[in-house]
């Protein structure tokens, strides 16, 4: 009986273990996690032979204090979706300007403890802020800020302790954070500061050239640049480091399809954490969506971010959670986190990922790539969004030969078998991915084509005729087809049986209507669709390809054998260049009718589909072999 309870203990831990859920404090959830709100004393000085303030204590009440317009609070707020935010350290918002002599042998922490004394002198008893009676004031009771005019745009953070001692005011220890700026520094440059203040790591770099304009602790000294009220958000980790959102977590081995919502939609705005389960919890991607456009036409403070698109992060944590350091001098580095630049993942450069682009295989810090790729399909305005998704090139080989490939949403596959029946025309299969393998079908036929639904195939067969798959049987459709493309909602579109031009390469282009078959005024040698059904592609015999935009048909700068356009407009074709046995290049581009430079995806086949939320690819080679993305 002992022993059989130990199984049963030792079978329920390790089962525990494997289903155990992964979750973003794994990766730095809460790791600094602030208060809902923290006391800020914001103080001015003045020193003499400076150039003199510009503004008044007003000024700095409307820049710090605001709710509802562009202030430092505002920038908080939203940055944290409303989670945290500064509070007055007393009822007056603003100490100062306070006239304070300073030399260049003033130390910092000399000019802290010179205007802190002025504080107190005007009235402030400082063991107010001591809520514990401790005698020490600590960053949970009090965090400050300096403006003067030592420095016009500059800043810094330090503390009230040095080396060897802390500053002492009405008998308290002081022991807390200082952020310091001159008097006409930028927004940036403040909540820069003031994020040091609740734990914030500078994200520059050792040569001050890193994801510039993409985060708050970016490089946001500029000189000269008075008075800049530009803005851009936080980068994802600290925020949720600061536990101001809270990521889902997506294993890059299992291919997906989201949707995320940016700054400028700050109620709605969210990142995911995407890392790799063979290759640990330490090292791993948070991809968020950033836009300079505004919503609704209200401001987020992330207008000036970089560009618009998807930004993808790489980070690199030690076991405490905390970024890791990488150092390029005896005196300087770089902490691990990393955006992820368009178009070849630049490391700390800030272009964003445009609509319709595809990454290359993500690369780890030690340069080694992953398998993984990130597909970024298009931006939805309306809701200042963007949909995205990735997919494993680590392919996997499907049982079997096909000759047609058709695939709709949830990996609903149809194919044409090699196998042919006695009139030339080849067995339809339907992939079922429990078995991994292909489940027989009555049908037969050349050509196969499935809507976005994946449900109801369109089969053509060796003498023209056309099938329809409807409540599960087959059944006969008026017309004569020798290829055949489907789109959402009965959108259909074939390429009729009479021969044109002078060798009979050609078929007349036809849209269903009704029931009947609608001529399109054009002809070629097969045939394509969008999901939508708006803009059918065609294929002449030497590949020459021609888009139609609703009105005419328009060539295309590309030679293809093989077209799958996926549900955001992003075309994979089969190029005409010969790769190698197994088949010809393969390459992608958008669907707009303009965008024609069409970029390798590093893929190889003769014949392709690709899943319409772009989560997965599947690829027929030359020898019939099927394969998809993992």
């Amino acid at each position: 009986m002992i022993i059989k309870h130990l199984a049963f203990i030792l079978v329920s831990f390790f089962s525990m273990q494997i289903f155990a859920q992964v979750t973003s404090m794994e990766f730095g959830q809460d790791v600094m996690k602030t208060p809902g709100t923290k006391k800020l004393m914001v103080i001015l000085a003045e020193h003499p032979g400076k150039n003199p303030l510009v503004h008044d204590a007003l000024y700095y009440q409307n820049l710090f204090w605001g709710f509802g317009h562009r202030s430092i609070n505002e920038y908080f707020r939203l940055n944290s979706q409303g989670k945290f935010f500064w509070l007055p350290a007393t009822t007056l918002p603003i100490f100062g300007p306070y006239q304070i002599n300073r030399t260049n042998s003033t130390s910092l922490k000399t000019a802290i403890e010179n205007a802190l004394k002025e504080v107190k002198d005007s009235g402030t008893d400082f063991t107010n802020f001591d809520s514990n009676q401790d005698k020490i004031i600590t960053s949970d009771e009090l965090t400050i800020i300096l403006l003067d005019n030592w420095t016009e745009v500059n800043g810094v953070s330090t503390s009230t302790c040095d080396d060897t001692s802390c500053i002492r005011i009405d008998g308290c220890k002081l022991e807390v954070p200082v952020a310091l700026t001159g008097h006409r520094a930028s927004l940036m440059t403040i909540t820069h500061e003031l994020t040091h203040t609740i734990g914030g790591f500078d994200l520059y770099g050792a040569l001050v050239n890193h994801n510039n304009d993409l985060t708050t602790m970016d490089a946001t000294i500029i000189a000269n640049d008075l008075d800049n009220m530009d803005a851009y958000h936080l980068d994802p980790w600290h925020r949720m480091a600061f536990g101001w959102i809270n990521p889902k977590v997506y294993d890059l081995n299992q291919a997906n399809s989201l949707r995320l919502f940016a700054p400028a939609n700050w109620k709605k705005y969210d990142s995911v954490i995407l890392y790799d389960a063979n290759h640990g919890e330490h090292e791993f991607f948070m991809v968020e969506y950033r836009t300079q456009s505004l919503y609704q036409n209200k401001s987020s403070l992330d207008e000036s971010v970089a560009s618009n698109g998807l930004v993808i992060w790489r980070i690199n944590l030690k076991s405490d959670l905390m970024p890791d350091w990488y150092p390029i001098t005896a005196s300087a580095g770089d902490y691990a986190i990393f955006a992820l630049a368009s178009p070849d993942l630049a490391k700390g450069q800030n272009i964003a990922w445009p609509n319709l682009s595809l990454t290359p295989s993500l690369i780890w810090e030690d340069g080694e790539k992953s398998p993984f790729k990130i597909n970024i399909h298009k931006e939805i305005s309306s809701e200042a969004a963007m949909d995205f998704s990735w997919f494993n090139t680590s392919f996997f080989r499907i049982p079997g030969c096909a000759k047609e490939i058709t695939v709709g949403i949830d990996n609903r596959v149809w194919a044409l078998d090699c196998n042919q029946d006695g009139t030339g025309n080849h067995y339809v299969r339907y992939y079922n991915p429990r078995l991994n393998n292909w489940l027989v079908s009555p049908m037969t036929g050349v050509k196969i084509s499935v809507d976005i639904f994946g449900k109801n195939p369109w089969v053509i067969k060796k003498n023209g005729e056309i099938y329809n798959l409807v409540s599960n049987q087959w059944k006969k459709v008026s017309g004569c087809a020798t290829d055949i493309a489907a789109a959402a909602f009965g959108k259909i579109f074939i390429l009729g049986c009479q021969a044109i031009g002078p060798i009979g390469s050609l078929k007349p282009v036809y849209q269903k209507v009704g029931n009947q078959w609608k001529s399109m005024n054009f002809s070629a040698s097969s045939i394509a669709t969008d999901q939508s059904g708006k803009n059918p592609w065609v294929l002449g015999p030497t590949g020459v390809a021609h888009r139609y935009d609703g009105v005419t048909w328009k060539r295309m700068s590309i030679c293809a054998q093989d077209l799958s356009i996926d549900k955001y407009g992003k075309v994979f074709s089969v190029s005409c260049e010969n790769a190698n046995a197994s088949g010809n290049f393969i390459h992608y581009g958008a669907n707009d009718g303009v965008n024609v430079d069409f970029k390798t995806t590093g893929l190889v086949g003769k014949k392709i589909s690709v899943i319409p939320d772009g989560s997965g690819i599947w690829i027929i080679n030359a020898m019939g072999q099927v394969t998809k993305s993992l």
